[in-house]
Formats: C-alpha cells, sequence, structure tokens
C-alpha cells in the first residue's frame, strides 16, 4: 500500500470538499495539504485501500472542524468577524446560511431533516442503497457500480426512481410542492 496509488487518487475528491466546507480556494488548498500531510504520516494506520475514501474524508471533516474550533478560541482582533462569520456559514451554523433566526425555524429544519431520513430509510434496499452513496457518501455512479457490482446504467435508473420516490414521500407529507423538483 503506497502512498500515491492510494491516497493521490482521492485528491481531486478531497479537494471538492474542502471547497464546500471553507467556500475559499485558497483555504480549501490548504485543508487539502494538511490531510495529505497527516495522511502520509498516518498511513500505517490505514486497514485497506478500499477503506481510503472514507478514511480521508473522515480526515478532512475533522481538520476543518478542529480548525473551526480553534478559530473560535481565538480573540476577534486575531482571526477576525468575518473568519468567525465565514466559518460558520461553511459549516451552515451561521443565521444567514440557514435563515434560522428563530427557534421555530431551527425545530422545523430538524423536523425537514428526520423527513428526508425517514424516506431514505422507505426506500426499496436497492434504491436505498444507491441513494445513501450517491447522496450521503458522494460516491461517484462508477464507484457505485464497482461497489454494488451493478451497471452504470443500473446506477442511474435506481438514482432517479430512488429520488423520485423521496420526493413523492415529501410531498405525501406537505414538505415539498408540486412544483418542487
Amino acid at each position: 500500500m503506497t502512498f500515491e496509488n492510494t491516497i493521490l487518487p482521492h485528491r481531486d475528491a478531497l479537494h471538492r470538499m474542502a471547497r464546500r466546507l471553507t467556500r475559499d480556494a485558497d483555504g480549501a488548498q490548504d485543508l487539502v495539504q494538511e490531510t495529505l500531510i497527516r495522511a502520509y504520516s498516518r498511513l500505517h494506520c490505514l486497514k485497506s485501500d478500499a477503506a481510503a475514501r472514507v478514511w480521508l474524508r473522515t480526515m478532512l471533516r475533522n481538520l476543518f472542524l478542529n480548525r473551526y474550533a480553534r478559530e473560535q478560541r481565538l480573540p476577534e482582533n486575531q482571526a477576525g468577524p468575518a473568519a468567525s462569520l465565514e466559518m460558520l456559514e461553511a459549516t451552515g451554523a451561521a443565521p444567514a446560511a440557514r435563515a434560522e433566526t428563530t427557534p421555530e425555524r431551527a425545530v422545523i429544519r430538524r423536523m425537514e431533516a428526520e423527513a428526508i431520513r425517514r424516506a431514505i430509510a422507505g426506500l426499496p434496499p436497492a434504491y436505498r442503497e444507491v441513494a445513501t452513496l450517491a447522496h450521503l457518501h458522494e460516491f461517484s455512479y462508477e464507484e457505485i457500480a464497482e461497489r454494488c457490482q451493478i451497471s452504470m446504467a443500473l446506477v442511474r435508473t435506481r438514482v432517479h426512481r430512488g429520488r423520485k420516490q423521496i420526493q413523492e414521500a415529501l410531498r405525501a407529507q406537505g414538505l415539498l410542492s408540486e412544483y418542487d423538483a
């Protein structure tokens, strides 16, 4: 198991994830570099090549959250209010990011998230597995096809049908209108 063969092929996926978290190209690059350095120093802890993607994504997310926590502990003149707001928005915790200025809105968001989890859980097993891999774990269709040992066409079909069933379940609960995609 070498760093070049096991870790580096995931660099682009890590960069996309870091970009979503930091919302900043330079910050994303720094986060990916820090993740790769840590992965290199801890490569001996990786149990198999197949676990590399999840291991790296977890490492990147934890590094981001640790950086966020560290920024929160710094006095405002060091981190700056803009940095704090940027980190909050990146995690979705800022009021501007989710418009949760009231406790009622926070409860509604939690109820919506729970309804989506129930809708996914209500899918037939084949659709649930593919939907979970595609949407929650952000696997590519190629990775899903390989992991589930099915064709790319079947992956696309199951993702599409699973998404439609989730939308129908949310419409039935009144969380989605007939005009929402």
